[in-house]
Order: C-alpha cells, then structure tokens, then sequence
C-alpha cells in the first residue's frame, strides 16, 4: 500500500509540473524579431526618399497589440528622423510613421 501511495504521489507532482511548464510556455511574451522590422522599414524609407537609410530600433519589443516605439532613421548624408511603430495586432503586424524633418 505504501509503495502504491508513493508511486501515485510522485505521478501527481510529475503531472503538475508538466502542467506548470507547458503553462509557461504557452504564455510565454512573443518578441518583434527587431531587424527585420529596420530591414522593411529601411528598404521602404529608401524608396520613398530616394537613397539609403539605416534604421535602428530597440530590441525586445513586445508583439502585443497598442505597443509602440521609436526608431531612428538616418539618411546617406546623416540626417535623422524619428520613425514611430505601432504594433497593431497580437500576430505582429505594425505600422509606422516617420516624423518631420
């Protein structure tokens, strides 16, 4: 009885730890995968400028709906501007604004 006790037991606290893990990573935050936001919005910004920009953005950025954060783009003679991104779904989708000159 005591052998059957100690096997059931050590199932139960198997169980919930595997129930805690699978838990975690379920609801583990999700990240913006930061360069591939400055490459699109680079590749984008040199289009419509009509030459070469770097961007920079912070890393570790949220890919949760409302967050938003500022980048800087900086043009092929040093000129900076704001880039403002909004994250506008949970999936990761955003939009961005580049500031005034």
């Amino acid at each position: 009885v005591a052998r059957r006790a100690a096997l059931v037991g050590a199932l139960v606290v198997l169980a919930v730890l595997a129930a805690g893990g699978i838990a975690l990573w379920l609801t583990r935050p999700h990240y913006l995968d930061s360069a591939a936001v400055q490459r699109q919005i680079a590749d984008r910004l040199t289009v419509r400028l009509a030459g070469p920009v770097a961007v920079r953005c912070p890393g570790d950025q949220r890919q949760r709906a409302g967050v938003t954060f500022r980048c800087t783009a900086t043009d092929n003679a040093g000129g900076r501007r704001a880039v403002t991104v909004t994250v506008v779904d949970n999936s990761g989708k955003y939009t961005w604004t580049l500031g005034t000159a």
